[in-house]
């Protein structure tokens, strides 16, 4: 591989093009791509020897002991230094304080930085976080519009590092959640209906003229579950978010009719209620207290793979609400409601690894009671 490789990159083209261009001159270009290749060979070159060092290191070892010139504890204590020195070699390079060469003066860093330095560096509180971090309530979200620079509110994930946020980036979003950006949150004007019913509690704008970003309180967010009047069911999905624009969704549902078999119509009355008690990332809790039969929307996208939902501790079937959320029906009565992230591989995974588990330690018993054994049998 040494000898046949290349080190080229598949950017390698528009690096020498960037700087041919920065420079106005193609013959930089092409020597600055040239200097990457040789850094690369001169890598790859420095690993290969340090591998086939500690290989040979390693092998006469094993060879030393085969020909008994040294004991097994030796080769082992030897083998263990061996290993240790190439953890340490490798580790070393995260805390070097060397400048990386790809690296401006401006952006001096270690490869290793210590969370406080990273977050003070990175993630240092704004205005707009400590105004949003006096808000006692912790469930609510915000939809920052203001980092157009990084690309919109779906392409920065600093918002998210303080507060739940609406946007965020992630490489890999759920189909109907980014059916839903595409379609009502993606443009200069969001939706206020979706807005609300993701409890989007405050929205961060710059200002055209300061350039400043800016805080808006939004009064109208329906909060992180509510009661509605009436559940509206339509033929399928394209009809449910076709249906988001033009629905009152705090007092209306929007279900296809593929779970209409779950679906009680609600008795509502401005008495009942429902209130979120408990937030964690597997579990959110939920209290209702309802004089009849209703049906809570729950601001949480749908997630049926893992996600399961209980009544009074038992498991219940409940709906994708609203295109992307989460929806129950509930009787009559106080009742706790609780949806947990309990998916089937985790289970499955726990039972193979208590079973290895037990296997490997009778293995190890098995060992030692053979060791006894035979120890027993010479001393007899």
């Amino acid at each position: 591989m040494y000898v046949m490789i290349d080190y080229s990159s598949p950017y390698d083209g528009q690096i020498a093009q960037s700087i041919s261009e920065q420079a106005k001159n193609e013959d930089i270009g092409r020597s600055v791509v040239a200097g990457l290749k040789a850094d690369r060979q001169g890598l790859f070159c420095g690993q290969l020897l340090r591998a086939l060092g500690l290989s040979l290191l390693a092998l006469g070892t094993i060879f030393a002991f085969y020909k008994t010139k040294i004991t097994a504890f030796v080769a082992a204590i030897i083998l263990l230094i061996i290993s240790t020195l190439d953890i340490t070699i490798v580790s070393k390079g995260y805390f070097s304080n060397d400048k990386e060469p790809y690296l401006s003066e401006r952006e001096d860093r270690k490869l290793f930085i210590p969370a406080d330095d990273y977050d003070g560096a990175n993630f240092r509180k704004t205005e707009i976080d400590n105004q949003l971090l006096k808000d006692t309530d912790p469930n609510f979200r915000v939809f920052n519009m203001a980092g157009t620079e990084t690309g919109g509110p779906f392409s920065e994930s600093r918002t998210s590092y303080y507060h739940k946020s609406v946007g965020g980036y992630h490489p890999a979003k759920l189909r109907i959640y980014q059916d839903v950006i595409e379609k009502y949150l993606s443009s200069g004007r969001p939706n206020p209906g979706v807005m609300n019913m993701l409890n989007t509690k405050y929205i961060v704008v710059q200002d055209q003229q300061s350039g400043q970003p800016g805080l808006i309180p939004n009064q109208d967010a329906f909060g992180p579950c509510w009661l509605v009047k009436n559940v509206q069911v339509v033929k399928d999905r394209v009809a449910a978010i076709q249906a988001l624009g033009n629905t009152n969704l705090k007092d209306t549902a929007i279900v296809d009719e593929s779970f209409s078999k779950n679906i009680v119509q609600p008795q509502w009355d401005s008495t009942s209620s429902i209130t979120m008690t408990k937030y964690d990332n597997d579990a959110i809790e939920y209290e209702a207290n309802c004089n009849g039969p209703q049906f809570a929307v729950f601001s949480e996208v749908y997630y049926p793979v893992g996600w399961n939902a209980y009544i009074d501790g038992k498991k219940v079937d409940y709906c994708n609400v609203n295109y992307i959320l989460r929806g129950l029906s509930i009787p009559a009565g106080k009742h706790a409601v609780k949806f947990v992230f309990e998916p089937p591989s985790v289970k499955k995974g726990t039972s193979m690894m208590f079973i290895a588990s037990i296997v490997i330690l009778l293995v190890f018993v098995g060992g030692l009671f053979m060791a006894w054994r035979k120890s027993k049998k010479i001393a007899g």
